[in-house]
C-alpha cells in the first residue's frame, strides 16, 4: 500500500478554545476576534492547498493505475512470449541460437518489471522501456515463428506430404495437343519444391515412374532419339512439355528415353516410350520446414564468363539432407523456375539445341554452372534451345537469369524421415537401397558423387530421361517403384560417356571435368 505523508492542519480543537476563552474575556474580545480571523484565513488556505494537492494525489494516483493496466497488458504479452519459447524448448531440433535471443529479451523485460517502484522512478519511461523490449522480442518471435510451427508440426505428425498432388494426365510426344500441358497448384506462394512423375503405359518399365528434366538438351538435327518431360514453375502454376518436330521435321521424340540407341547408355530394361501418363507433386513452403540455410538470388548470365559459375556456401556442417536450387528466368509479364539438373551438354555442331543449368554439393558448398560460347548459333541457354519441343518459353530472356539455393540439414526432419545410403559399384543395373517408397508422399533424388579429381566429393543429381548426342555424355537416368528398387542406365565409357561430366564450356571452364570413378547416393524423404 502507498502512504502519503500528512499534511499538518489547524487544530479544530484549539480553534474551538480560542472562541471559549474569548467568551470568557471581554478585555480580549477585540484581539480574540482578530485572532480567530487570522486562524480561519489561514485554516481556509489550507484547505485550499489540501484540495489542490489532493487532485495532484488523484492525478497520479491515475496515471499510476493506466500504467498499471498496460504493465498488465505487457505482463499478458510476456506469457504469450513465454509459450511461443517453451515450444522451442521442449523440442529436439537444435534451435539454439534463436532460443538464446528469445531468452536474453525476456531477462530484460522481467529486470525492468522487478525494478519497477512507482515514487522513485518516472512510470511512464518504465512503460515506454518495457514495451520497446516487447517489440524487439515480438520481431524476433515473428523471425522464428515458421520454425515454431513447422517443429510443432513435425513433433506431433512428422508429415511432409505435398500440399498439391495432381491426377495422371496422358501425354504423347509429337502430338499437338498432347505434348503440353499446364497444371494449376493455385499455391499463391513459390513452391520449395516440385516433383514430376512419369509412368510409362507398356513395355518393360510398366510400374516404374521416371521423373521430370528441367532443361531442354537436344533436338531432332541428329535423328536419334532424344526426349523426356521438362516442367518449369511459378506460383500458380507447372507448365509441361515433351517434344515436337523440330526444324528437321522428324519423328524421333520421346516421352521417355533411357538410351539404347548406338550403346551410348548401359543397363537392361531399355525403352523409349512415345506416350506415358504424367502427374505432379508440389510442395509449398508449409509443407516443409524452414530451409537451415536460403541464399539470395544470385546473378546468371552466358554472355558474361564471370556469372557462369557460382560457388555457394551453406556451412551446414555436413550434406545436406534436401537442396532446392532454383533457376529463375523471366518475361516481361512473368517468371518461370527450372530446379537446375545434374549433368551438360556440349556443343560441338553449330544450332546444337542444347543447354541447361548445372548444380552439386557437398558438406559445404552448392556449385551452379551454365554454358558460355558466343560464337555465332552456339545457343547455351539457363533452360535451353526450344527447338523440338513444344514451345512455352517464347517471350522469356534464357540467356540471363538468377539461381538461388535452399537447404535442410539432416536433423531438421527428426527421425525416421530421412534414408540415405551409398554404394561404390557402379556397374550394376539394379539397386534396392530402400524398403519401400511412396508414390504420393515420398521424395527420392538419386546423386553421383565424384571420387576423384577437382568436384572430389560433391554429388551431381540424377535425371529421368536420356539425350541424342554424338559428343561426349554424362550422367545417369534413373526409375523407380514402390519395393523400394531402382533402375539406372549409365554412359558406356566407350562412348565417351561419364558418370561426372562438366564441359569445358560451362562456367569458364571452372571446375570442369570427366571421370568414372564415381559412387551412387540415394537418399528417401519419407512423406
Amino acid at each position: 500500500m502507498i502512504e502519503f505523508p500528512a499534511k499538518s492542519r489547524p487544530s479544530v480543537e484549539n480553534n474551538r478554545t480560542v472562541y471559549n476563552e474569548s467568551a470568557g474575556n471581554c478585555d480580549q474580545s477585540v484581539n480574540n476576534i482578530r485572532n480567530a480571523d487570522v486562524l480561519h484565513e489561514r485554516l481556509t488556505k489550507a484547505f485550499e492547498a489540501e484540495k489542490v494537492r489532493a487532485k495532484q494525489v488523484e492525478s497520479t494516483l491515475k496515471d499510476y493505475l493506466e500504467n498499471v493496466e498496460k504493465i498488465n497488458a505487457n505482463n499478458m504479452k510476456i506469457n504469450g512470449l513465454e509459450y511461443d519459447i517453451s515450444k522451442l524448448e521442449q523440442s529436439d531440433t537444435n534451435q539454439g541460437q534463436i532460443l538464446q535471443t528469445l531468452q536474453l529479451r525476456l531477462k530484460e523485460i522481467h529486470d525492468v518489471v522487478m525494478s519497477f517502484d512507482a515514487w522513485k522512478v518516472n512510470q511512464l519511461d518504465i512503460n515506454t522501456n518495457i514495451t520497446k523490449l516487447i517489440a524487439d522480442l515480438s520481431n524476433t518471435i515473428v523471425e522464428a515463428k515458421s520454425s515454431v510451427e513447422q517443429l510443432e508440426r513435425m513433433n506431433i505428425k512428422q508429415s511432409y506430404k505435398p500440399s498439391f498432388i495432381s491426377k495422371w494426365y496422358l501425354m504423347k510426344a509429337l502430338d499437338k495437343q498432347l505434348s503440353h500441358l499446364t497444371i494449376e497448384h493455385r499455391l499463391g506462394v513459390l513452391p520449395y519444391k516440385v516433383e514430376v512423375q512419369i509412368r510409362p503405359v507398356s513395355g518393360p518399365n510398366s510400374g516404374w515412374v521416371f521423373k521430370g528434366d528441367s532443361a531442354i538438351r537436344s533436338d531432332d538435327d541428329l535423328n536419334k532419339d532424344y526426349g523426356g518431360i521438362l516442367y518449369f514453375y511459378n506460383e500458380e502454376k507447372v507448365e509441361l512439355i515433351a517434344p515436337v518436330k523440330g526444324n528437321q521435321n522428324r519423328d524421333v521424340g520421346v516421352i521417355i528415353n533411357t538410351g539404347k540407341e548406338d550403346g551410348r547408355r548401359l543397363g537392361n530394361n531399355h525403352d523409349a516410350v512415345n506416350q506415358a501418363f504424367v502427374r505432379v507433386k508440389v510442395w509449398a513452403p508449409i509443407d516443409l520446414p524452414t530451409p537451415d540455410f536460403q541464399s539470395e538470388w544470385l546473378p546468371l548470365d552466358i554472355e558474361d564468363p564471370a556469372k557462369t559459375y557460382q560457388e555457394i556456401e551453406h556451412s551446414l556442417g555436413g550434406f545436406p539432407a534436401l537442396l532446392s536450387v532454383q533457376i529463375k528466368c523471366e518475361s516481361p509479364k512473368s517468371y518461370l523456375i527450372s530446379d537446375g539438373m545434374g549433368v551438360a551438354t556440349s556443343h560441338t555442331r553449330e544450332w546444337d539445341a542444347s543447354g541447361g543449368t548445372v548444380w552439386s554439393y557437398n558438406e559445404k558448398n552448392v556449385r551452379v554452372w551454365i554454358g558460355h560460347d558466343l560464337r555465332e548459333n552456339y545457343d547455351y541457354r539457363l533452360f535451353g534451345n526450344v527447338d523440338g519441343w513444344s514451345n512455352i518459353l517464347n517471350g522469356f530472356d534464357t540467356t540471363h537469369g538468377n539461381v538461388r539455393v535452399l537447404a535442410w540439414k539432416r536433423t531438421t526432419f527428426g527421425n525416421g524421415n530421412l534414408e540415405s545410403v551409398s554404394e561404390d559399384n557402379v556397374l550394376f543395373p539394379e539397386w534396392q537401397p530402400f524398403k519401400a517408397i511412396d508414390y504420393e508422399r515420398d521424395l527420392v533424388s538419386i546423386f553421383i558423387e565424384a571420387n576423384e579429381g577437382p568436384n572430389k566429393g560433391f554429388r551431381f543429381p540424377a535425371f529421368g530421361s536420356s539425350q541424342a548426342q554424338t559428343s561426349s555424355l554424362g550422367g545417369v537416368v534413373f526409375a523407380f517403384k514402390q519395393t523400394g528398387e531402382l533402375r539406372l542406365w549409365r554412359p558406356n565409357p566407350d562412348m565417351d560417356g561419364f558418370l561426372v561430366y562438366v564441359p569445358h564450356l560451362y562456367g569458364n571452364g571452372v571446375h570442369n571435368q570427366a571421370t568414372n570413378n564415381a559412387s551412387y547416393v540415394a537418399v528417401l524423404l519419407k512423406g
